[in-house]
């Protein structure tokens, strides 16, 4: 913006707040105004277009200054606001709106600054808007810690684990999905899980569900190559196995594959043996 407009408006309170954010609220305040500023209309923030508004509109530039004085609070309290989809949703639901137009759901996708324009917009007094911020930003905290154990579905093969969840949901849920896209990240299965208000507890019983699920399709995957193989063997050389399998924390089997493996690739220790046995049996001649 030009100079001017810098040092009457956007000059104003910058420890507390960003350019872009002023930026942001101020095409929200200038909207509002009346008469109607119709070229704001349809349209994002747009530099250009709020400088053609404020440069030689002084009575404007104060008003817009002395409400920021009045509305505008630390830009601190906005640090914890994650900017994906979910996060963003779910605090423009709760900000109060009785007061004032909110545009944070024109678009469709949200935008963080366009949210925090609409804070910003609210009249309320600062201390008000500070306990709500602080309010919403321990609600959140409190969600994350909730979303802990679904970490699992994003640690490797997200696909094939969301598709077990889409498999074990109810009908009643299922029919939502086709007007949903495919979910990139856990951010997105979480939000259109809370979209579908399916309760907390049923979706922690789903993610246990399909943990079982999963760990069935993982011991069938490994069983493709295998076949059992029932011997016997001295009850002494059975605990010595169980002490191998101890001592280096693997199983039974693993431990057995790993000898015959090693014995298949290196050959040491049998030919030895072996030599050892012909030795033996040429000094007995």
């Amino acid at each position: 913006m030009s100079n001017t407009a810098s040092k009457t408006f956007f000059g104003i309170r910058a420890d507390r707040a960003s350019l872009t954010r002023i930026e942001y609220w101020t095409w929200v305040e200038l909207r509002n105004l009346k008469p109607l500023h119709t070229d704001l209309f349809g349209s994002t923030p747009n530099r250009e277009r709020i400088e053609k508004i404020l440069t030689g509109n002084k009575e404007i530039q104060e008003s817009l200054a002395s409400q920021a004085c009045q509305l505008l609070i630390d830009e601190a309290y906005f640090c914890w606001i994650e900017d994906n989809k979910r996060a963003l949703l779910w605090l423009a639901k709760k900000i109060p709106t009785g007061h004032f137009r909110s545009y944070s759901h024109w678009f469709k996708e949200p935008i963080k600054e366009l949210i925090i324009a609409d804070i910003d917009s609210w009249r309320a007094p600062t201390e008000i808007k500070v306990r709500f911020m602080k309010q919403h930003a321990q609600l959140w905290s409190q969600q994350r810690k909730l979303d802990e154990p679904f970490r699992w579905v994003q640690d490797g093969d997200f696909k094939k684990k969301v598709e077990i969840i889409e498999n074990l949901l109810p009908t009643v849920v299922k029919k939502y999905l086709g007007h949903t896209p495919p979910f990139n990240s856990l951010n997105d299965l979480l939000f259109w899980m809370e979209e579908c208000e399916i309760p907390q507890s049923e979706k922690e019983l789903l993610l246990i569900k399909a943990k079982s699920r999963w760990s069935q399709n993982k011991y069938r995957e490994n069983l493709k190559d295998r076949k059992q193989c029932n011997f016997t063997l001295k009850n002494s050389t059975i605990s010595m196995l169980d002490k191998l399998c101890m001592k280096h924390q693997i199983k039974r089997n693993e431990l057995i594959e790993r000898l015959i493996t090693s014995e298949q690739e290196q050959g040491q220790y049998l030919a030895s043996r072996q030599g050892d046995i012909l030795d033996g049996s040429s000094h007995l001649h």
